[in-house]
């Protein structure tokens, strides 16, 4: 089989550059724990885990 057809040589080309780049390309939003920092310091009840509300998120960013 011919290398430039190999599946297994296009499938290695493709993680090789996903390893290459970080999550932080994928998803701009900031991390959870800075939010819920600023928001149990600003009032607001969250959870210790799972996800933010969308408004706490507007809120946060608003802030910055």
């Amino acid at each position: 089989m011919s290398e430039a057809r190999d599946p297994r040589q296009a499938w290695r080309r493709v993680t090789t550059w996903l390893e290459q780049h970080t999550p932080d390309v994928f998803d701009p939003r900031p991390k959870n724990g800075p939010v819920r920092v600023w928001a149990c310091a600003n009032g607001f009840l969250v959870s210790d885990r799972g996800r933010i509300p969308a408004s706490i998120r507007e809120a946060y960013e608003a802030s910055l």
